[in-house]
């Protein structure tokens, strides 16, 4: 039996849609392969953590993440179109990057895309996409089609294994830097601080409700327009109902884009915000007294006060598109004009999914005793 690498274990967290895997059917040999070569090539051992649901971090995922990127542990997101459009994924990628970026070690999130790379560009408003195509993604598409047993497969699959094991070496050097191993790792002059938690705080506040409520006026201008149109429907056959249907959808277009905008412009503000108030809590955990952390803990359930009226936006949203489904199944022009409200639903939900975790920041077992 060979000899156990005398360094620890690298734990990398397998991020993927399961409806991809249903099909392609390649993450568990990905996985299996990945941690052989690794100790094949550069003696470390990586335990693959795999879940067709999520990586497994259960309800409280903050302090699970904070202890997770304290080991110095990857986040690897396996790419497609599809992974965008499951939620869990979209809540495991933003929330473990933003921790990630305040410690200073967003390399310890290495994406590999398999497909769905036009989706993939700096300037999407979708900030998951956005975070794949700033991390300089591993490009596996040509591997994947060749297959597990070719020369193309095993090479991509053996730099893998290399720039993983590289990457937490360089973070490991990095975390060990700080106090206790643990703390930020910005410079002091990069690092959110109370003033720019304060400001993040105050736009929140600011911000969200009037996008909330320009959101809620968008729906209910869609909901006149389709009841207005609707009653004429009823009437009509054959050329003349095929032509009412596509006025109808020429018609809520541009309010579907509208809510589109409101919904990307919401989660934007929400995702920067998270960012600032992952960045201080790092800081925080790290030097924070007693009374800075209570402060701080004041501000997120300020912030977090929002959640309520997003989640009414959310479930309106939901029982608006379900009401509307049969008439979106029924025409290729209507199912046109309602993708953006599709995708502007997504954004809210990730919004909602960001601001539902802030407690759980500087809850009880997060932050230290001072």
């Amino acid at each position: 039996m060979p000899a156990m690498s005398a360094e620890p274990p690298i734990k990398c967290f397998i991020s993927y849609a399961r409806a991809d895997d249903t099909v392609m059917r390649f993450v568990d040999q990905f996985a299996a392969q990945l941690a052989h070569f690794a100790f094949a090539d550069r003696n470390r051992q990586v335990e693959p953590f795999i879940d067709h649901e999520s990586v497994g971090w259960g309800e409280e995922w903050t302090p699970r993440i904070q202890a997770s990127l304290a080991q110095a542990a990857v986040f690897m997101p396996i790419v497609t179109r599809q992974y965008f459009d499951r939620q869990a994924c979209r809540d495991e990628l933003l929330t473990y990057h933003n921790e990630a970026k305040g410690l200073g070690v967003q390399s310890l999130v290495l994406p590999v895309v398999v497909l769905g790379h036009s989706y993939l560009t700096e300037e999407n408003a979708d900030p998951a996409a956005r975070i794949i195509a700033d991390r300089q993604y591993r490009d596996f598409r040509e591997a994947w089609i060749e297959g597990p047993n070719s020369p193309v497969w095993r090479r991509e699959l053996v730099r893998l294994a290399n720039d993983l094991v590289t990457v937490v070496e360089n973070a490991e050097r990095t975390l060990a830097s700080m106090p206790n191993g643990t703390g930020a790792v910005c410079l002091p002059d990069d690092r959110p601080g109370s003033i720019e938690l304060g400001e993040a705080t105050e736009r929140m506040v600011a911000e969200a409700g009037p996008i909330a409520m320009r959101i809620n006026a968008t729906m209910e201008h869609l909901g006149q327009v389709l009841t207005e149109r609707s009653a004429g429907l009823a009437h009509l056959e054959g050329d003349q109902a095929r032509q009412a249907i596509r006025d109808t959808a020429a018609a809520i277009e541009p309010l579907g884009r509208e809510f589109e905008s409101g919904a990307a412009e919401l989660q934007q503000v929400v995702f920067e915000t998270d960012a600032v108030f992952r960045g201080y809590v790092a800081h925080l955990l790290e030097t924070g007294t007693a009374a800075e952390i209570e402060e701080a803990r004041s501000s997120l359930a300020e912030a977090r006060g929002e959640l309520d009226s997003l989640q009414e936006v959310q479930e309106a949203v939901a029982l608006f598109l379900e009401q509307l489904r049969p008439l979106e199944l029924a025409s290729a022009p209507m199912r046109l004009a309602f993708r953006p409200l599709r995708t502007g639903a997504g954004s809210i939900a990730t919004a909602v999914g960001l601001i539902r975790r802030w407690p759980d920041m500087l809850s009880e077992t997060a932050a230290p005793a001072r």
